[in-house]
């Protein structure tokens, strides 16, 4: 019995030993990893192996502006900032640093809704128990408070910058700091707990394959991650991306810094239940999809696999017999993408690539599959393409498993190599119309330069244009996130492209990526959208509105007289023939009083008004008795929509009509008015409603609505190549206009007029007289050649913009009730806007042989602007 409590009475003298000895190296040791201190909970930790050399580089780098608006860059900044400077000054020392030879540890925490703070844990050679000693006794106004956390002190520290406390602690050799102190609470019962993150095989694997010469590591923990989702996305997004918690382990990422872009090189771990454990193959593949995809692509995922059936296996999904029209061509390449999308219903924009092993072989299968569903082919051809459409309930996502991209009642079609799917049939017209004109990534100047920083191989290859996912993101990201962005002023947009790939090597896939930075926008770059037309526009794109959504559409008509309809996303409506160019504005009326628009307009021979399906309203077209020389007038004079129509013919008459094309009485015609070449013009003054039209004589001419002559013709002597401007006040009007010789001319109500010689341009290619400022006060605009001259009412010199392109066309650009100016070199093809200084707007000169309009037709802050080519295209781009 002795013998028992002898060694009983060992193994408790052995425990007390243990105990003792585990403590005093836990307590004591000044030899701990900083990696010790952190949660093992913690799933995003920043390193800074040479923390002061990569600060340096940060804020040396161009990027450093825009990067300087992310909250939680601008926070750590701001932290070591203050801290670093704390510790200088209480050690009266102005040579210190923390960053100087030591090693940075920052993990990110939650911290509250919508809140997170960082815990720094630093080594440093120079910084040792002693010189913290100095650190805390040294004295100072400061409040400086104290207390005991698991028998050590955590100092609490308020700064005349900081709005609270930071707590700092000296444990086993690490400086702990945190602007919330239970952080640096849970690094010190860490310390005390016998584990650590250095416990984990994943990470321990992941960090000892860390660079050494790093400006910067980042790991990444994704089974952890969920907590931090809600704080990024909204409670929608938020859910959708819930999967990233399966898609790996620990990832970890060296960060080199470029001054215009990060380089990232690195690895990740799996395990066998993780995402990545499907792509365990070598990459076999060249990426090559890019050939096909538009260079206007926001974002892709690219997967490549040994054998799509292999892959399919690894899944534990068998392909059954229903499906066997994929089986026999599909190759190991594909790809989920989304065209810049230009709203929140960024799926409409979705389009899934697949590379055929035989595309002949692909079509012929595909259309087999649409029979076998019962699908109606309807198939239609576009650029020689024939486009196809898969049953509405044959959904490739028993195929392909995408939670961010959904692909359903598929439209198709196989161009090159590659098979096409795609939501609308619009996304597969925009691609195959980009492959024509080689407007693909493969061929963008820009995207060549940003994949030489990645490798041509990949299992998995995620590439984001932030500067294109401005409606994902702001779709997708929480509220807090959004106000943090719209305080930068949407300076994340800058960091743009970015890419990450991921490649199989011996159970880990190495991991590399690149970050560019730009801040130059061009039109390569700003373009949305561009609609094929038969032939190039011949006029000005018109902005109309959908009576059912009150959505802007637009209007525009080819030298072939082709009048189209197309939505604000660029998707053609209808297109439809007229007798001839049109020669007016199109007036929006609503003929049937009952709310739905119509439009209305003249050509040479014919007044239309057709319907928003493009269908003629009641006995349109008009024939006019002789061809016309001007642009119709509408005017609408007791806003009854009892609408009155005037325009005016080569046989010298002016003719007049009512809304049903009926004859108007005392406008059967109008005679002998003369040549009138520019549109009538109408004023309600003091009761009185003055109809003026003037001849290409320069006789002016003023009637009532019955056609009666208001006063005798007033007679200028002079040919104008311009039209008159109409200023119009409440109980006044008076038009004005100019000679090529500077004289300036002023017509009157009373039928009187001035002429009188003015230090304005002479021979000019055009004139533009408005109210520009919408004060009542009425501007000049000259087209002087390649200078543009405004002047204000009194003609005194206010601006003139100089161009290298000869300047023929001045317009009106109406913006949010704003007017502005719009200027035309058709000899250069490009189109430029003044803004409300009369200088040029930033983002033009634009490419354009057409006048413009510009909206924020989205209603995201961006405008739009709509114009023709001179390759029969009609294009939106997007401005500032």
């Amino acid at each position: 019995m002795r013998g028992y409590w002898l060694i009983g009475l060992l193994v408790m003298v052995l425990i007390a030993v243990t105990a003792a000895y585990i403590r005093l190296v836990l307590v004591m040791s000044e030899n701990r990893s900083g990696y010790e201190a952190l949660p093992t909970s913690v799933s995003l930790v920043f390193e800074f192996r040479q923390p002061a050399e990569s600060m340096k580089k940060f804020r040396e780098a161009a990027f450093h502006e825009d990067l300087s608006k992310a909250a939680f860059y601008r926070k750590l900044m701001y932290q070591l900032d203050a801290v670093d400077s704390l510790f200088r000054i209480k050690l009266h020392d102005t040579t210190f640093s923390l960053r100087e030879g030591s090693t940075m540890l920052a993990s990110l925490s939650i911290t509250g809704r919508d809140a997170f703070d960082f815990l720094y844990v630093i080594k440093s050679k120079k910084f040792s128990r002693e010189k913290f000693a100095l650190f805390t006794e040294a004295p100072d106004e400061r409040d400086f408070g104290r207390r005991i956390y698991r028998d050590e002190v955590i100092y609490e520290i308020t700064l005349a910058s900081a709005k609270k406390p930071v707590s700092v602690s000296f444990v086993n050799g690490l400086l702990l700091i945190s602007y919330t102190p239970f952080l640096v609470e849970e690094a010190i019962a860490q310390l005390r707990s016998g584990v650590s993150l250095l416990d984990d095989p994943g990470f321990r694997e992941v960090s000892d394959l860390g660079g050494e010469d790093a400006d910067g590591i980042v790991y990444i923990r994704f089974d952890h991650i969920r907590s931090y989702l809600p704080m990024i996305f909204n409670e929608e997004y938020a859910n959708l991306f819930q999967p990233l918690a399966d898609f790996a382990g620990w990832m970890e990422l060296d960060l080199k810094i470029r001054n215009n872009s990060f380089i990232i090189n690195g690895y990740t771990r799996f395990a066998e239940d993780h995402y990545l454990s499907r792509f365990t193959v070598p990459t076999v593949s060249q990426i090559e999809l890019t050939r096909v995809m538009p260079y206007k692509t926001a974002l892709f995922f690219y997967y490549s696999a040994d054998d799509f059936y292999a892959y399919m296996s690894r899944l534990g999904k068998i392909l059954s017999p229903e499906l066997d029209n994929f089986r026999n061509w599909m190759g190991n390449e594909w790809c989920f993408g989304v065209l810049e999308p230009l709203d929140k219903n960024f799926q409409e924009d979705a389009f899934l690539i697949v590379k055929a092993i035989d595309p002949d072989i692909a079509i012929q299968s595909l259309a087999e599959r649409a029979r076998f569903t019962g699908a109606d082919l309807q198939l239609e051809e576009f650029k020689a393409y024939p486009i196809g459409q898969l049953a509405s309930t044959d959904s490739l996502s028993r195929l392909f498993d995408h939670h961010f991209v959904q692909i359903s009642s598929p439209y198709y079609t196989v161009v090159d190599n590659f098979v096409v799917f795609a939501n609308q049939v619009s996304v597969i017209k925009t691609i195959l119309g980009n492959y024509e004109d080689n407007q693909t990534l493969a061929n963008d100047p820009e995207y060549m330069v940003f994949e030489r920083n990645l490798t041509s191989s990949a299992n998995l290859y995620i590439y984001f244009n932030t500067s294109r996912c401005a409606e994902i993101l702001h779709a997708a990201l929480s509220n807090s996130l959004l106000t943090d962005i719209r305080k930068g002023d949407k300076n994340f947009l800058h960091f743009s492209p970015a890419a990450l790939q991921f490649n199989y090597y011996e159970n880990i896939f190495f991991t590399s990526g690149y970050i560019m930075h730009s801040t130059q926008t061009d039109d390569y770059r700003n373009v949305l959208w561009q609609v094929r037309l038969d032939a190039p526009a011949a006029m000005a794109p018109v902005f109309v509105v959908n009576h059912y959504t009150n959505e802007k559409e637009i209007l525009v008509q080819d030298s072939l007289y082709n009048l189209y309809l197309i939505t604000k996303a660029g998707k053609i409506l209808w297109k439809r023939q007229l007798d001839g160019l049109i020669m007016s504005k199109i007036y929006l009326i609503d003929f049937y009083e009952n709310t739905k628009l119509q439009y209305a307009f003249n050509t040479a021979n014919m007044i239309y008004v057709i319907d928003r399906k493009g269908d003629n309203v009641a006995s349109y077209p008009l024939r006019l008795p002789a061809p016309a020389t001007n642009g119709l007038l509408i005017t609408d004079y007791d806003k009854n929509r009892d609408y009155r129509l005037f325009v005016a013919c080569e046989n010298g008459n002016i003719y007049g009509f009512y809304k049903s094309g009926k004859p108007l009485p005392g406008w059967s015609p109008q005679k002998n008015t003369g040549r009138v070449r520019y549109p009538m013009k109408y004023a309600l003054v003091e009761g009185k409603d003055y109809l003026i039209a003037a001849n290409e004589n320069g006789e002016v001419f003023y009637f009532n609505r019955r056609g009666e002559r208001r006063a005798k013709p007033i007679k200028l002597d002079y040919v104008f190549d311009t039209d008159f401007g109409l200023r119009l006040t409440r109980d006044n009007f008076q038009l004005m206009n100019a000679d090529k010789d500077g004289n300036l001319y002023k017509v009157y109500r009373n039928g009187s007029f001035s002429k009188q010689k003015q230090n304005i341009p002479k021979n000019f290619f055009d004139l533009l007289y408005d109210d520009l400022l919408g004060d009542g006060r009425y501007e000049f605009v000259f087209a002087d050649s390649l200078i543009v001259k405004i002047y204000d009412e009194n003609l005194k010199e206010v601006a003139s913009p100089s161009f290298a392109e000869k300047i023929n066309k001045v317009f009106i650009v109406e913006v949010n009730d704003k007017k502005n100016v719009g200027l035309l070199s058709s000899e250069a093809r490009k189109i430029y806007y003044l803004d409300s200084t009369f200088a040029i707007y930033q983002g033009f000169p634009l490419s354009a042989s057409t006048p413009f309009i510009m909206a924020d037709l989205f209603e995201t802050g961006r405008n739009v602007v709509i114009a023709g080519d001179e390759k029969n295209n009609l294009i939106a781009y997007q401005v500032r």
